[in-house]
């Protein structure tokens, strides 16, 4: 492995994890993890744990689910992705409709892809949507089951080099997974706001 590599498995195996405080009782904490070129900020609750992370040359995944819920069989989770070197390649909404795409081949009739809209983060491009299965009909390597459904608000964000997708996602019984144009705002307002800042600049800068 080369020593660029070593550096960067470092700095994102130790994402920056400080107290913050919305609301009069709702607890949550800002996640600042350096992805490739830039870093990305969001909250997660402060009840939830890291369940997974992943780094490849080209791809990099951390994944938070409650502390009662794990991996393989999660009813709510937030992620982060970066998707390096494909900014010039591709804009957010594109992303968005490709990721559609790949949905479409595992709920077939029930996919769900509702457009959110264009906008900016941190003054880059971004596209939101949500997208994901009202119901499955068969077993899922994914993990879904038969009857089941998975719903996420997905935020795709154009960096300076790198793309960025975050995304919050509920699963269950099919009746109780519900997420549209009237509650998504409730839904996702937890993880706001999310920002984009410079690698190179100082720890606290993307704190919200």
């Amino acid at each position: 492995m080369h020593i660029r590599k070593i550096f960067i498995s470092i700095l994102l195996l130790f994402p920056l994890v400080l107290q913050a405080q919305n609301g009069n009782d709702s607890k949550t904490v800002t996640v600042v993890t350096p992805i490739y070129d830039q870093k990305v900020s969001l909250h997660i609750p402060s009840t939830w744990k890291q369940g997974f992370e992943d780094l490849k040359a080209d791809h990099y995944m951390i994944e938070f689910i409650p502390q009662n819920e794990t991996i393989k069989k999660w009813e709510n989770m937030i992620s982060v992705q970066g998707f390096k070197g494909i900014a010039a390649k591709s804009t957010p909404e594109k992303f968005l409709n490709r990721l559609a795409s790949r949905f479409q081949n595992l709920c077939g009739k029930n996919l769900v892809y509702l457009k959110g809209g264009s906008g900016q983060i941190s003054g880059f491009a971004s596209s939101a949507a949500i997208i994901g299965c009202s119901n499955v009909e068969e077993d899922h390597s994914t993990g879904l089951k038969k009857g089941q459904g998975e719903l996420g608000m997905y935020y795709a964000i154009r960096g300076m080099n790198d793309l960025y997708l975050v995304h919050k996602a509920i699963r269950g019984d099919s009746a109780n997974v519900s997420l549209n144009g009237e509650n998504v705002g409730d839904f996702i307002t937890p993880i706001l706001p999310i920002k984009l800042c410079k690698k190179g600049g100082p720890r606290t800068e993307c704190l919200n």
